[in-house]
């Protein structure tokens, strides 16, 4: 048995600048915990895995695609692969979510073009901003787009 006091795990280095922490990794998923400040939030951004979000404590805006709704605690919220997303804490308490990435992801996590376009976010430097790589990111958290939506544009995308 092995057990991970998530307090006592490692805090990771990621683009978001906020708290994440890796808390399992197996070859087929990855699990994570990040707790956002009040006002802090995610840049928006592209997973190469379908990733679902377990809101711990708080309330959050998340985002996903062109879908935006706020949540709170015993949340459970679905992204697909490849859709941009992020999360947002608007409120004035911090907001925990866990981050499970299924299967464990192979290639890194994208800026979205959208933001990179915008400049909200910027790239490493080397080339253009649009899908410019970003370090493993373990706050890959985020949002909820319905599967319906997702199925509609991978019809479409046929």
């Amino acid at each position: 048995m092995k057990i991970t006091e998530v307090e006592k795990a490692e805090t990771m280095p990621n683009p978001h600048g906020i708290d994440a922490r890796k808390i399992s990794e197996t070859e087929w998923a990855q699990v994570l915990h990040i707790t956002l400040a009040p006002g802090e939030s995610l840049k928006k951004h592209v997973t190469p895995v379908d990733v679902v979000f377990y809101v711990l404590e708080g309330r959050g805006i998340v985002e996903i695609g062109d879908e935006r709704m706020e949540v709170g605690a015993d949340a459970l919220v679905e992204s697909p692969a490849k859709i941009p997303h992020r999360w947002t804490n608007e409120s004035n308490r911090r907001l925990r979510v866990l981050v499970v990435k299924t299967p464990k992801p192979a290639e890194p996590t994208r800026l979205s073009e959208t933001v990179a376009k915008s400049g909200e976010c910027e790239g490493d430097g080397e080339g253009e901003n649009d899908q410019t790589p970003m370090p493993p990111n373990p706050a890959d958290t985020t949002t909820q787009t319905s599967r319906t939506a997702a199925e509609r544009r991978t019809r479409a995308s046929r």
